[in-house]
């Protein structure tokens, strides 16, 4: 840009002498090529959205083929055709965004051809009269030809870098929207250290949470106490509020309106990596990276990792006879795309590992959100057996949506649309014949139903 100002200043100066109008009507006409390069920029920036989706599509029906995971699925099911046409469909729609980008970008490039076309044409023009007039002479006319086609490129430069700039301007956008977005830090006047040693006290207190550019609420003024060292079951129907409310419980989400207390401190007063601390949580969804099995379950790398403790959990977990077959044994990788000698587990043991990592950090509050969702029926059964000792001297919260799995928990709360439909004991739910006995009925029936068919 500063070459092109000096550049623009030094034979302006130039072309003054031959006609002091020439300088300002080059200047003033490349205003044509200014706007309409600001108004490409703009229409690129109000599209990134559509394009962006669009991508993000493709990339992942692209890569669906390459998940181990998915491959048995694709084959069982003959997907491989459907796959195929959905891709071609997304590739389409990304041609014709494309090719919309490019006209766009072409008629901005014509206005510009256009302007060079009148603006040159012009100042040639005047100077070829000028010649001819006997104004200036064959010396003058090569000078203030030669002067006036590097004005208008010091100028077109000048133009150029300006929507550079603003198109840069306006693709940092959503990094700037990232940036100005509310940090919930929190204030940092209470940490993990004052909880002490011993089961938290959880409060929600007339808590409320909307999703952005929701119409309603997920979560409805709830109000309860997880009451220290308690096991406390949150059962309910798709959609009723269960993950979003573990999720602020952890802190991932943060109120609309009321307020999360441990042990009487309101949530915004820990800083969130001493509010972090004091939760280990186990999510329907497993994500696992290239780390090895006892780096995974301790969150450490191979020279901090307090093996002894990761091994008591893989052990706690049921996960140490698939470990123990293994030829490198915790320390085995858990990908064979990278690694030669990886594992890859299976959905109920690779919950298992998330059970087995919640259980080495020993956090005071355990969250466990559908831990047997890919569970077989003897390690739930064994998952259920030691609950117990799982959460010996923890506060903890677990959710399911099998309401025969509550029965170990000492209290249990039934959500629905948001709000506490029900709350008690499994026997006092039952005997109360309400919301919950009706479900638990319809759920026990199917198993009923089932095992009458199996016997005959």
């Amino acid at each position: 840009m500063t070459e092109n100002v000096i550049g623009y200043l030094l034979f302006g100066t130039v072309i003054s002498f031959a006609s002091p109008w020439l300088v300002p009507i080059l200047t003033v006409s490349p205003v044509a090529n200014w706007l309409a390069g600001r108004a490409y920029n703009r229409w690129d920036h109000a599209h990134r959205k559509k394009l962006s989706d669009l991508e993000t599509k493709q990339a992942c029906v692209r890569k669906l083929p390459d998940d181990f995971k998915s491959a048995k699925d694709i084959r069982i099911y003959s997907m491989a055709g459907w796959i195929r046409d959905i891709y071609r469909d997304l590739t389409g729609q990304l041609v014709m965004e494309n090719r919309k980008k490019v006209s766009r970008r072409f008629l901005s490039r014509t206005a510009d051809l256009f302007v060079i076309l009148l603006r040159d044409g012009g100042a040639y023009l005047l100077l070829i009269s000028m010649f001819l007039r006997g104004e200036i002479d064959a010396a003058q006319f090569v000078l203030y030809f030669a002067a006036v086609s590097s004005f208008a490129e010091w100028i077109g430069g000048i133009v150029d870098a300006w929507n550079t700039l603003h198109a840069s301007s306006m693709r940092v956008c959503d990094f700037r929207e990232y940036l100005d977005y509310p940090d919930f830090e929190g204030t940092g006047e209470a940490s993990d250290d004052s909880i002490g040693d011993h089961a938290p006290e959880v409060v929600f207190d007339h808590v409320s949470f909307r999703y952005d550019s929701a119409e309603d609420f997920t979560i409805r003024d709830l109000s309860f106490t997880m009451k220290s060292g308690e096991k406390l079951a949150l059962v309910g129907l798709n959609g009723a509020g269960k993950t979003t409310l573990v999720k602020l419980l952890c802190g991932l989400y943060h109120p609309t309106s009321g307020e999360i207390r441990i042990n009487g401190i309101p949530q915004s007063k820990f800083r969130r990596r001493d509010y972090y601390k004091l939760i280990a949580p186990v999510f329907q969804d497993v994500r696992t990276a290239f780390y090895s099995l006892a780096e995974t379950v301790s969150c450490t790398d191979g020279e901090h990792t307090d093996r002894q403790k990761a091994e008591n959990a893989l052990k706690r977990a049921g996960l140490w006879e698939k470990i123990e077959a293994l030829p490198d044994g915790m320390d085995t990788k858990l990908d064979k795309k990278v690694n030669k000698n990886g594992t890859e587990l299976s959905g109920g043991e690779a919950q298992k590992l998330m059970l087995a990592r919640a259980l080495c950090k020993d956090a005071p509050i355990l969250v466990l959100d559908e831990p047997t969702a890919a569970l077989d029926p003897i390690a739930e059964a064994r998952l259920y057996g030691e609950y117990g000792r799982m959460t010996a001297g923890k506060t903890s919260l677990f959710v399911s949506h099998r309401l025969a799995t509550t029965a170990f928990c000492d209290r249990v709360i039934l959500l629905e649309n948001g709000r506490i439909a029900e709350e008690g004991t499994h026997v006092e739910l039952i005997a109360l014949e309400g919301k919950y006995k009706e479900l638990y009925e319809i759920q026990s029936q199917w198993y009923r139903e089932n095992g009458k068919v199996a016997s005959a």
